[in-house]
């Protein structure tokens, strides 16, 4: 009896052990089949959604220098290393972050170049628009690259040509349109939309950038948007 009970553990032994190893060749092919594409490091959308949503919080809360990459890691629920796959540097983690926000506003600034009521059109997408910039999150934004873009120009440059020069350029390709069909007047396009895009701002960004005022409300900007228009008018239409 002890024999065949010696005989049995020996037996089981082998299986135990066929157990333990034999899947080793065939869990490749069973990750193979639940995930036949596995996400290169770095390109998780969720992923970097959520480290760009913790790097919100932390630059708003503390600012670009005082803001590290540790902080913003813990914030973000994420690795100090998944973090710098993502973003090699703070710098361009907070560029990242600007342009991504800006992404989700960039469809409500659109200007329909077709239609005729110019000062309709520019009053909808100029609320919009002033709307978005006077966000204190926005404020703060600028207050920020205003502060890096001396020692960091990429970042001034990236933020500039992704949200006022992007505006000058829609500005101008809509006033081109509109000089063309003959309802307005311009003979530099790009003048007069640098203009425009200084008018919609005039008398309520320095002041919230100075911190010299409260935001205003949804009232103070369609009757500032619509003095701005009718300026433009003034210089420009016909």
């Amino acid at each position: 009896m002890a024999k065949a009970a010696g005989k049995g553990r020996g037996t089981a032994a082998p299986d135990a052990g066929a157990a333990t190893c034999s899947p080793a060749p065939s869990a490749p092919d069973a990750a193979t089949d639940a995930n036949p594409t596995p996400i290169p490091p770095g390109t998780d959308p969720a992923k970097r959604r959520q480290i760009l949503e913790g790097a919100h919080g932390v630059f708003m809360q503390l600012g670009f220098d005082a803001a590290s990459m540790g902080a913003i890691a813990r914030a973000a629920g994420v690795s100090k290393g998944t973090l710098y796959v993502y973003f090699d540097s703070k710098e361009a983690l907070f560029a990242a972050m600007i342009a991504d926000e800006r992404a989700r506003f960039k469809s409500r600034f659109d200007l329909d170049p077709d239609d005729p009521d110019i000062a309709a059109g520019l009053k909808r997408m100029g609320r919009t628009l002033v709307a978005f910039i006077v966000r204190p999150a926005n404020i703060r934004a600028v207050r920020t690259v205003m502060g890096i873009s001396e020692r960091i120009p990429a970042v001034g440059r990236a933020f500039y040509e992704d949200g006022p020069g992007r505006g000058v350029d829609k500005f101008t390709r809509f006033i081109e349109v509109h000089a063309r069909a003959g309802r307005l007047t311009a003979p530099d396009p790009r003048l007069a939309a640098a203009q425009l895009q200084m008018l919609l701002q005039a008398g309520l960004v320095n002041e919230l950038l100075y911190d010299v005022r409260e935001p205003p409300d949804e009232a103070e900007i369609a009757a500032h948007v619509d003095e701005a228009v009718a300026t433009f008018l003034a210089r420009y239409g016909r």
